[in-house]
């Protein structure tokens, strides 16, 4: 008899976020995470205590890999407005090209599991970015950024922008807006 398949932590995460991205995160379970990695569904609990906790991990790997794309582009731009710009774009293209697990990371059901320094790490470019401009209260500035960043690529993933005009322009027009507003 052959021993059982053993699987690595990258290997599952990875496949749960491909049910995630594919399927949504309803048609994440068990069962099917198992059968995408070709293991028993008994099996998976030797790493793992159930769903949820699934779940969690995929919302931390996608917090990570949004920090690593922060942290490479903010230093880039020398002004602080671009700098946010550039921040700002990368979270709209991660929403965009990563869906499932964008709103994995805003769900109240799940965010309260998530480790604090991951969403933290995901936030510093922005306190930074507004530090360094001497703004007075850089956690509220960067809660105002997120508030309205976070509304618009979620509105932009549902499909809600219906009423024609370029989805780019409107983007860019209330950046611009939030970026007066906090006075950078």
């Amino acid at each position: 008899m052959p021993a059982p398949q053993r699987v690595t932590h990258e290997e599952i995460v990875s496949a749960a976020r491909a049910i995630v991205e594919r399927d949504g995160v309803e048609q994440l379970t068990m069962r099917a995470l198992a059968d995408a990695l070709g293991v028993k569904p008994p099996s998976l609990y030797k790493r793992l205590r159930d769903r949820r906790d699934v779940i969690r991990l995929v919302a931390e790997d996608g917090i990570a890999q949004l920090t690593n794309a922060l942290n490479a582009i903010a230093p880039t731009p020398s002004q602080a407005p671009d700098r946010l710009r550039s921040i700002a774009r990368a979270v709209r293209e991660f929403g965009l090209e990563h869906p499932g697990t964008y709103a994995l990371i805003f769900d109240p059901r799940i965010s309260g599991e998530i480790e604090p320094a991951g969403l933290r790490s995901a936030v510093q470019p922005v306190l930074d970015v507004l530090a360094s401009e001497g703004h007075d209260d850089p956690l509220s500035g960067a809660r105002v950024l997120t508030a309205w960043l976070h509304g618009f690529v979620s509105m932009e993933v549902a499909g809600a922008f219906r009423f024609g005009g370029s989805t780019e322009v409107a983007f860019e027009d209330g950046l611009g807006c939030i970026l007066r507003a906090l006075d950078v």
